[in-house]
C-alpha cells in the first residue's frame, strides 16, 4: 500500500505540475531561434520546483514575457513567431490577443503562433476547479483505503468498522493536509515538495494561486485573453407518442380516433469564441500518448517507477480478489443475512477494479482518455469549425489555422507532454517549419 501511495502522490504532482511557476513575474522565454524562416521565441512550460503561492497570474507572466521580447529582439528582427509548450501554449496564444489589444506596433511584428501540448483551453483536470479536482482525489484515495480495511478485516474480522471510522474522521479533519504534506515529503525532493501544499491542502485559496487559478477551464483569464464560449440548445427527436383527439367524419359526426406526435428532448451546447485576432496565423501539435506512469522516472527523479507501480498495483489486485473472495463465501455462508460482509466484499472487488485500472483511473483525473499523459487532447487545440446542430450549419470558429491537416491541428500519438517539446522528432520539425513558412504569406491585421 505503501508503494501505491506514493504512485498516487507521483501521479497528482504531475497532474497539476504542467504549469510555469514563478515567484516572481519573470519571463520564462527562450532564445531567438533564426533558422526558420521565421524566427521564433520559446515560451517554456513545465517547470514547477520551488514553487510558493503567488497572486501573479497568468497576465502578468504574458506582460513579462511581451517586454522581455520586445526589449531583447525588436533591434534584431522585423519579425517572429511564438512557440509555447504546456502553460506556455496558453500563455503564447494570450500573447497575440495582449498584443492586439495593447501593443498593435508590436503584434505586426508578430507572424505566427503555434502551441505544443498547450493547455490552450485550460487543464481539463481542473475542470469545476481546484475543488473538484481534490473530490475526484480523496473519492479514489478513500477507494482504496476501503479496499485494504475490507483486507485487514479477513484477517482482524471486525476491524474494518474502526478502521473506516478513523479513515472517515481523518477526512473531515484538518488532518488531510497532515496526511498529504507526510506523503509529500516522503516520496518527493524539498524543493518540490512546496508545489502540493497549496493545490492539495484543506485551504486552498486561489487568488493566492494566481497561475492555477488561471489555468482553470473557463476562468477569468482564458475567456479574456483565449476563447469564451457562445451556447445553445437544440432538440432532437427521441420518439413518438400516441395521442387520441375527435375527429369530424361523414356528415359531421364526430368520432375518437389517434396519431403519433414526434417526442423531443432538448440539449444544450457551446463553441468557442476564440479571441485570437482572426488574421493570426495559429497552430497546434497534439502529444497523444497517455501513458502517465511512463513520465514519471522523468519528471520524480527516480523516487517512483513506471514498473515499480504496476508491479504493485498488479500484487495489490490479486490480494483486494481474494479478499473480496473470502467476503462473498462469509456473505453466502450466512445465507445473505449480513450486510456486513456484502459490504466488505463490494469494497474489495471495488479496490481490485481500481488498481487493475491504473491507466483508466488516471484517465479519469486528466479528464479525457484520449491525452499526452497529462492535457486531455481537447485542451490542446482550439477547433477550426463547429457543426451546430440547431441551424444543421458548420460555424467557421478558428479561420487563420495553419498546418498540414484540414481538422486544424497535428497528432503524435508517439510523443507525451514531455517529450513533444524535447524529442528530436523529425515530423515534429517538419510540421513547424511549415507552419512557419505558412505563416510568412498569411497573417493579416485584422
Amino acid at each position: 500500500m505503501k508503494r501505491i501511495s506514493k504512485g498516487i502522490a507521483a501521479v497528482l504532482l504531475l497532474a497539476l505540475a504542467c504549469p510555469v511557476f514563478a515567484l516572481d513575474a519573470e519571463p520564462k522565454v527562450g532564445d531567438l531561434d533564426r533558422s526558420y524562416s521565421i524566427p521564433y521565441c520559446y515560451l517554456n512550460g513545465f517547470e514547477f520546483s520551488g514553487y510558493v503561492p503567488s497572486a501573479i497570474g497568468l497576465e502578468d507572466l504574458v506582460e513579462a514575457d511581451v517586454e522581455y521580447i520586445k526589449t531583447r529582439d525588436a533591434a534584431t528582427v522585423n519579425s517572429f513567431a511564438v512557440i509555447g509548450h504546456s502553460q506556455g501554449g496558453l500563455r503564447s496564444l494570450a500573447y497575440a490577443s495582449y498584443l492586439k489589444k495593447n501593443d498593435p506596433a508590436e503584434y505586426n511584428r508578430l507572424k505566427a503562433v503555434i502551441t505544443m501540448s498547450g493547455i490552450d483551453r485550460g487543464l481539463k483536470a481542473l475542470e469545476g476547479g481546484v475543488g473538484a479536482f481534490k473530490a475526484k482525489v480523496w473519492t479514489d484515495v478513500f477507494t482504496l483505503y476501503d479496499g485494504v480495511a475490507g483486507t485487514i478485516d479477513v484477517l482482524l474480522p471486525g476491524s474494518a468498522t474502526i478502521l473506516k471510522v478513523i479513515g472517515g474522521f481523518t477526512a473531515s479533519s484538518s488532518y488531510i493536509k497532515g496526511a498529504l504534506e507526510d506523503m509529500i515529503v516522503e516520496c518527493f525532493p524539498e524543493e518540490q515538495q512546496a508545489y502540493l501544499y497549496p493545490a492539495l491542502g484543506s485551504n486552498t485559496n486561489l487568488d493566492q494561486m494566481g497561475e492555477i487559478r488561471d489555468m482553470i477551464p473557463r476562468s477569468a483569464f482564458i475567456k479574456e485573453y483565449v476563447t469564451d464560449s457562445t451556447s445553445y440548445t437544440y432538440k432532437v427527436q427521441t420518439g413518438t407518442t400516441k395521442v387520441w383527439y375527435w375527429a369530424k367524419g361523414w356528415l359531421g359526426i364526430p368520432y375518437l380516433t389517434y396519431r403519433y406526435d414526434p417526442v423531443y428532448k432538448y440539449y444544450s451546447s457551446s463553441f468557442d469564441k476564440p479571441k485570437i485576432p482572426a488574421g493570426m496565423p495559429t497552430g497546434y501539435l497534439v502529444g497523444l500518448n497517455s501513458n502517465t506512469l511512463g513520465m514519471l522516472d522523468e519528471e520524480t527523479g527516480g523516487t517512483v517507477s513506471e514498473e515499480s507501480i504496476r508491479d504493485t498495483c498488479g500484487t495489490m489486485e490479486v490480494v483486494f480478489n481474494i479478499a473480496g473472495g473470502i467476503h462473498a463465501a462469509l456473505w453466502v455462508a450466512t445465507l445473505t443475512l449480513c450486510n456486513y460482509q456484502e459490504t466488505l466484499m463490494n469494497d474489495c472487488f471495488d479496490a481490485a477494479d481500481w488498481v487493475g485500472d491504473i491507466d483508466g483511473q488516471l484517465n479519469e483525473l486528466k479528464g479525457s482518455s484520449q491525452n499526452d499523459g497529462l492535457v486531455a487532447k481537447e485542451s490542446q487545440f482550439i477547433a477550426r469549425t463547429h457543426y451546430r446542430m440547431d441551424t444543421k450549419t458548420t460555424v467557421n470558429v478558428h479561420p487563420n489555422v495553419i498546418g498540414s491537416k484540414a481538422e486544424g491541428y497535428r497528432e503524435f500519438k508517439h510523443l507525451n507532454h514531455a517529450t513533444i517539446r524535447t524529442a528530436n522528432d523529425i515530423e515534429v520539425e517538419k510540421e513547424i517549419k511549415l507552419m512557419l513558412s505558412q505563416a510568412s504569406n498569411q497573417k493579416t491585421n485584422n
